[in-house]
């Protein structure tokens, strides 16, 4: 097998939770980019795969747990990802690679210098890129989202913002991380894929009239929704449209 080319600059968006990652998973997906990939793992949000492919244990987390694989498939999951991810290091032509997994943001310590080792020998420059929501209005976010896909456990915790952002300093070097403020009021146009495109330099342009995602349910269907969790709990991945609520 012939050895995959040295490239520029590989630029990883670590989240964090509730920082517009979807519309900009979205938005990197749906668009071509002069000389920058976007890497192809399936899915726009990466989480999942980088699970499956650096965290030591990816059964123990739930969303590889739920689905229910034995350790032969989610072992031949796990080849073919990294078969993929080599496939696009062996094949692409452009100099900038990007991925993104809110995930990142609190994955542990042996995760990320897996991800560090696998990836960086590839690329001259790693730049982590990560936005950090205001705590007062992170944790109501997280307690919807947490009732929009099945939770019925509403105790919140204060969020290690320090912790997780040393995780990411020690694996990648403080020099190549980069925190920003998530704040749609002080961006441009208040779009997260502009404000994203000028942080990065990468040139991705933000389309007219974009449609926002996993936005925010109305206070009284999430008061709705959340007594329907408490009488009737579900796990993770029942969104709150399977329930039959309407």
């Amino acid at each position: 097998m012939r050895k995959p080319p040295i490239r520029q600059r590989l630029v990883i968006h670590a989240g964090m939770h509730k920082t517009g990652s979807t519309s900009l998973q979205h938005a990197l997906g749906m668009r071509d980019i002069p000389d920058v990939h976007y890497v192809r793992l399936g899915k726009d949000n990466h989480s999942t795969a980088l699970i499956e492919l650096y965290l030591q244990n990816p059964r123990q987390h739930f969303a590889i747990h739920r689905l229910g694989l034995t350790d032969s498939e989610l072992q031949d999951r796990k080849k073919k990802l990294e078969q993929r991810l080599i496939r696009q290091l062996n094949n692409r032509p452009e100099e900038t690679f990007v991925i993104s997994g809110e995930w990142l943001s609190h994955a542990p310590k042996p995760a990320l210098d897996a991800l560090r080792d696998a990836m960086g020998p590839h690329f001259t420059q790693t730049d982590i890129f990560c936005y950090v929501r205001a705590p007062g209005s992170l944790l109501p976010s997280i307690m919807q989202q947490r009732i929009k896909t099945g939770g019925a456990n509403f105790e919140l915790h204060w969020p290690g913002y320090r912790s997780q952002m040393e995780q990411l300093d020690r694996a990648f070097g403080r020099e190549n991380v980069h925190f920003r403020l998530y704040d749609a009021k002080a961006f441009r146009d208040g779009d997260i894929v502009s404000d994203f495109a000028d942080w990065t330099g990468i040139p991705l342009r933000a389309q007219p009239q974009q449609t926002r995602r996993n936005t925010s349910l109305s206070a009284a269907a999430l008061a709705l929704i959340g007594c329907y969790r408490r009488q009737q709990p579900c796990g993770f991945g029942h969104r709150a449209k399977d329930t039959g609520i309407q």
